[in-house]
């Protein structure tokens, strides 16, 4: 995946473990009067928890392009210094 979409997967996770994270403190506040409170509550921490180890998943894959990133680009930066010392030098025997 590309960096800008790992990027725009993480912010959606991201969302989503805020949502799951309210949805857990309504189930647990609200619900105390519900017979079904367990369920809900129970269903609020499941999701909750998925998100939360998907966007951990997400995020570290992002790091991972992005660093792999930095280092493309230092490479070629190096490379680009090396041809101009190169060319300095040809310069300077001239």
């Amino acid at each position: 995946m590309s960096l800008t979409a790992l990027r725009r997967l993480r912010r959606i996770m991201s969302a989503i473990v805020s949502l799951s994270a309210m949805a857990l403190v309504v189930a647990r506040t609200r619900g105390a009067e519900s017979e079904s409170r367990g369920g809900v509550s129970f269903v609020a921490a499941c999701s909750f928890v998925l998100a939360l180890v998907s966007l951990w998943i997400v995020w570290r894959k992002e790091h991972a392009v992005a660093r792999e990133a930095a280092a493309a680009r230092e490479r070629q930066q190096l490379a680009l210094l090396k041809l101009e010392l190169e060319l300095s030098k040809q310069k300077a025997r001239k």
